[in-house]
């Protein structure tokens, strides 16, 4: 097998991987009472409810509503917080995680190559031991 064969079938992988996981995060969001509007507040009359769950796209037809889920999450249009920012965009307070993520991640393999580079030299002066 050639090197681009296995990279297409990588990234054919990849792709299947992300509509697998995209579609367990909407069967299970689609699964909770009430929808998006549940989250925001459970005290809420019906009438805010739905017109939380019409302003989120949630129109009650599964795969319509699968449909702009799965077009908005490979645009990277997560929507805006009702919970943690109410109005902000999902993607700008993402963002900001982000950068302490890739930083601890960045730290993390550099910890690793410090510590497994010695050790391989080491134990490569003694094979068999």
């Amino acid at each position: 097998m050639n090197k681009y064969t296995r990279l297409t079938i990588r990234i054919l992988e990849a792709v299947l991987v992300f509509i697998i996981t995209i579609s367990l995060v909407f069967i299970l969001l689609y699964s909770v009472p009430g929808r998006v509007g549940a989250a925001a507040d459970v005290h809420q009359g019906q009438s805010n409810l739905d017109a939380i769950n019409a302003k989120a796209g949630i129109t009650g037809n599964f795969w319509k509503d699968y449909g702009n889920f799965l077009g908005d999450s490979l645009s990277f249009n997560f929507g805006r917080s009702i919970a943690m920012h109410p109005g902000m965009k999902i993607t700008s307070f993402l963002w900001k995680k982000m950068g302490v993520s890739f930083t601890i991640s960045g730290i993390a393999v550099l910890i690793s190559l410090l510590v497994s580079i010695p050790l391989a030299m080491w134990f490569a002066r003694k094979p068999g031991k």
